[in-house]
């Protein structure tokens, strides 16, 4: 058996076993069947042919998984299923399914969904091919007389049959693994971490689904049968619908939505036109089915407002007051500090109690919220360091984070950049960002730190920051962004000395907005105070040309919020 190879580690979602979805295990009730050369069988190709490969297929349904909805799937070389589009080809040996939480051994590094079919370290390539058939209710996958790694004479057969109502059948014929041991069975992590082994119908595997007399089970097979889990959550329907910032729940996700304290949110219900409706809401986080604040109908519809924190009324009553549903009813709101949820009842008499309820939607306001302040920026040449922002409005989005960049530049967003030499079309094509882009090197003068000269305001200063390959050359300025006004300056413009490279100075909505470039701004010609405006929403604002002459002697420029989310500027 090969060593654990830990190939490229995957950003992977865990998908937590929420509910109580179930699986009774019982013995399977059909036999294996080879299905290579049967009508309509399909050879995976990506897998047949190689070691330690996964194939990823489409299901002509959706499969329930636990609490999820699965529409696709990943077939591993090493007999098993990922429970969605994941590439691990779960190598190179026989992983316990508890991923350790009960003491199993090995455990797999990345916690992934999947279905240990006859999971070990198998080589399709050497011999043997992967099948799939679709019967239409079903689809089976089926490894038929694959050879385990580095063991010449060896073969497995074995195949898992997934059903529409979510049940699995993994079934074996005769196999001979030559003293290799497999696992068998369902793990799901989460928390807690949930996984179910075939022990209880075949003594051959242990309580984290592995055999452990080197002989896998010869012609039996296991059946897990799906056990829907009770929703958690209530969701939309077709006579009652609504949505706070466009979050859609399901049975057993919550609806939440978050934004950045005075931005607009959209309010989006739907209901059957002229029956009466109303939306309760408190300030209050919604709550599961289950919990103390909770309630659920006898028919079973679910109350996930907290009850136990009181309700208020859209139409102002200290009870629901029923008015005609419009059909459609869209609204935009500023999100305020704190939680906001709301839940909404439409008259229905197709429903047999009468009323449905929608989701309950959850949104949740945030602020400024910087780290412990000064804030070290970048030390190196061309580099940069993120810093966390609760949350920033600018260009009329949202933003958690922002870099701040070695080169003058402060980007908000997830993805920063470290390019030296300013261009007009990377302003264009990166993050929205604002400031004086030139090739600075704070490893060879100076520092950059990040302060908060008054609350709601944060500046990002450049102290005295040598200019690269220029020596005596030293730079400094102050970006500001003040989330107050949602404005942005550039203070310090008297502080840049000539030098011999680029600079270009301004604002651009970058690929936040797909910025658009009307050619430079004319900041102050002469030192003499300007402004300007931009006619649209993506326009950009900036100044290119060599280092310390840009901007004539003048010491600021603000770029201040307009009516289309961009700005105007002052120059002084």
């Amino acid at each position: 058996m090969k060593s654990r190879i830990l190939r490229i580690a995957l950003l992977v979602p865990l998908l937590a076993a929420l509910g109580n979805a179930q699986y009774a295990v019982g013995s399977a009730s059909s036999s294996f069947l080879p299905i290579a050369g049967v009508t309509g069988a399909t050879m995976l190709p990506v897998v047949s042919g190689c070691d330690d490969c996964t194939e990823a297929i489409a299901l002509p349904f959706t499969f329930p998984w636990f609490t999820q909805a699965v529409t696709s799937v990943s077939v591993t070389s090493n007999g098993a299923i990922l429970m969605g589009p994941f590439l691990d080809s779960l190598c190179c040996s026989n992983w316990a399914l508890d991923y350790g939480t009960a003491g199993g051994t090995p455990t797999y590094f990345t916690p992934l969904p999947w279905i240990a079919v006859a999971q070990e370290d198998l080589n399709p390539g050497f011999q043997g091919d992967i099948w799939r058939f679709d019967t239409g209710g079903s689809t089976i996958i089926s490894w038929e007389n694959v050879a385990f790694f580095g063991t010449t004479g060896s073969s497995l057969n074995a195949q898992v049959e997934l059903f529409a109502n979510g049940d699995i059948e993994i079934r074996f014929a005769t196999s001979n693994s030559l003293g290799n041991n497999i696992s068998s069975g369902l793990t799901n992590p989460g928390t807690p971490n949930v996984w179910f082994s075939p022990n209880s119908v075949d003594p051959l595997f242990n309580a984290v689904g592995q055999t452990t007399g080197g002989a896998p089970p010869q012609n039996s097979g296991v059946r897990f049968a799906f056990i829907p889990p009770t929703p958690t959550w209530e969701t939309n329907s077709p006579t009652s619908s609504l949505t706070l910032g466009g979050a859609q729940g399901t049975s057993f996700t919550k609806a939440v939505a978050s934004d950045c304290v005075g931005a607009g949110f959209a309010v989006t219900s739907l209901g059957t036109a002229g029956q009466g409706w109303e939306i309760a809401y408190n300030l209050s986080p919604t709550v599961p089915a289950g919990s103390a604040g909770s309630f659920t109908t006898p028919g079973g519809q679910i109350v996930n407002l907290d009850l136990t924190q009181g309700l208020f009324f859209l139409f102002g009553g200290t009870g629901p007051v029923l008015l005609p549903h419009p059909g459609t009813f869209n609204a935009v709101v500023p999100v305020l500090p704190g939680t906001l949820s709301a839940q909404q009842l439409v008259l229905d008499p197709t429903n047999p109690e009468g009323v449905a309820l929608s989701q309950a939607c959850q949104l949740d306001g945030l602020s400024l919220s910087l780290p412990a302040l000064p804030f070290a920026g970048p030390t190196f040449d061309d580099s940069d360091v993120v810093v966390p922002l609760g949350c920033v409005r600018a260009y009329g989005r949202s933003f958690t984070q922002g870099w701040i960049e070695s080169n003058g530049r402060f980007i908000f967003g997830a993805t920063g950049y470290t390019g030296f030499t300013p261009y007009v079309a990377q302003f264009q094509a990166d993050g929205a960002s604002f400031g004086v882009w030139t090739d600075l090197n704070p490893s060879a003068g100076g520092s950059i730190n990040l302060t908060s000269p008054l609350p709601g305001v944060f500046s990002v200063n450049y102290n005295a920051v040598a200019y690269f390959a220029a020596a005596g050359s030293f730079a400094t300025f102050q970006l500001e962004v003040d989330t107050n006004s949602g404005a942005l300056s550039i203070i310090g413009l008297t502080g840049l000395p000539a030098g011999g490279g680029q600079m270009l100075i301004g604002a651009s909505g970058g690929s936040a907005v797909g910025a658009t470039d009307a050619g430079p701004a004319a900041f102050s010609p002469g030192g003499l105070p300007s402004n300007g405006t931009t006619p649209n929403a993506t326009q950009m604002i900036y100044m290119l040309g060599l280092q310390g002459s840009v901007t004539s002697g003048i010491n600021r420029i603000d770029f201040i919020v307009n009516g289309f989310g961009n700005y105007d500027w002052y120059s002084s």
